[in-house]
């Protein structure tokens, strides 16, 4: 009961994966130490430690927005394709789907995970049989990195879910945020440029221009600051450059947004629950919006958007052209219209970033793999930001 409380709504039930005979013995049992997964045979010994798999997979259970539709068999042939990458072994010995079906699905071929009110019975058949393989021919090694095999199923677990999700151990997750944050300043030093305007005189008229390269903490104040400059200056014609911007940070995205539409106005919209949409609207202290309580008023609104162009990118090109009527032009966009919600593991063992909600258009298109079609067409040529 001590491990169970550990994991405070993930629970393991005690399984036997195969029978049990005289000469062979595979099962998943709970110690001091939480779930093993123990495999004793005279030329195959293991013993893998599942407490960092079974909290993960139970972080998705109860947060992942698809959670009603798990598949057992086939998260089980995920878990043992992501077992096979961590040794080097890029496709499955077996064919899962059919070494599957000649099987009955039983409680002694599967490890049941619940949590969040839910249950799955994870079929781990082709997990065990792969590992018999791959420690008969050798490949498995006498001493295997086991955390690397766990991260490799738990990585193979979540591929299977969707194309996001992902796991990152606490090391990974010190990179991924100085990517996405950019390189530490020295004190007092300069903060990352994510935005750059400018005005451009065109045949006699003005053209504002907006690049932002990304959406982080700083993206908004930036954006806030330069925009009230660049419209002092009475443009007449707004072009946005969001090509190659990746996305970043949803509040970031959502409040800059607001601020260039207005109050009141639906900006975009998330699922959390299957079929019910929250409407995210510009609040009160979004004012009359920057774009429409212009000195000058704006005639036209352009948005540049190219393959490059994913996440919070497509957000803030959905909201310029739905609320504000921006004409898009470029290339089809990357098409992720998911959010995903990062869980510190209660371990401390690393964060598991799960496909939590998707988001839709202030019109209600679902963009998630399909990408934003641009108004014109055009392929551009890599010549710099503008």
């Amino acid at each position: 009961m001590k491990f169970l409380k550990n994991l405070a709504l993930v629970s393991i039930l005690l399984v036997v994966i195969f029978p049990l005979t005289s000469s062979a013995e595979t099962e998943v049992r709970i110690t001091g130490s939480g779930p093993i997964l123990a495999i004793d045979e005279p030329n195959v010994r293991v013993n893998i430690d599942l407490g960092l798999f079974v909290e993960v997979a139970g972080i998705a259970l109860e947060k992942h927005i698809d959670r009603d539709k798990f598949n057992s068999q086939k998260l089980g042939i995920g878990v043992a394709r992501g077992f096979l990458n961590s040794i080097k072994i890029y496709k499955l010995t077996l064919n899962g789907i059919a070494e599957n079906a000649r099987k009955p699905r039983t409680a002694e071929r599967s490890l049941r995970i619940t949590s969040g009110g839910r249950s799955i019975d994870l079929d781990l058949g082709i997990l065990i049989e792969e590992i018999r393989l791959s420690a008969e021919s050798g490949k498995l090694g006498r001493n295997p990195d086991k955390n690397a095999i766990v991260v490799g199923m738990i990585k193979g677990f979540l591929g299977s879910l969707d194309r996001y999700s992902y796991f990152a151990t606490n090391k990974e997750e010190v990179e991924h945020r100085k990517m996405l944050d950019g390189k530490p300043e020295e004190k007092g030093g300069p903060e990352p440029q994510t935005v750059a305007c400018g005005i451009m005189n065109i045949s006699g008229h003005k053209v504002g221009i907006i690049k932002i390269v990304i959406f982080d903490k700083v993206t908004q104040n930036q954006y806030e600051r330069d925009m009230k400059e660049l419209l002092a200056l009475n443009p007449e014609y707004l072009i946005y450059d969001l090509r190659d911007n990746p996305g970043g940070y949803l509040q970031t995205v959502g409040e800059m947004l607001a601020m260039t539409v207005g109050k009141g106005k639906v900006i975009f919209s998330t699922e959390e629950e299957p079929g019910k949409l929250i409407h995210v609207r510009g609040t009160n202290e979004s004012g009359e919006g920057l774009v429409p309580s212009a000195k000058t008023r704006i005639k036209k609104i352009v948005c540049l958007i190219n393959r490059g162009t994913a996440s919070s990118g497509e957000i803030m090109t959905a909201g310029l052209k739905d609320v504000l009527g921006a004409r898009l032009v470029g290339e089809r966009t990357y098409g992720k219209g998911t959010a995903l919600d990062p869980c510190k593991l209660k371990s401390g063992r690393g964060v598991c970033y799960i496909v939590a909600a998707r988001w839709y258009t202030p019109s209600g298109k679902c963009v998630d793999g399909t990408g934003i079609i641009p108004d014109v067409m055009v392929r551009f040529v890599p010549q710099g930001t503008f």
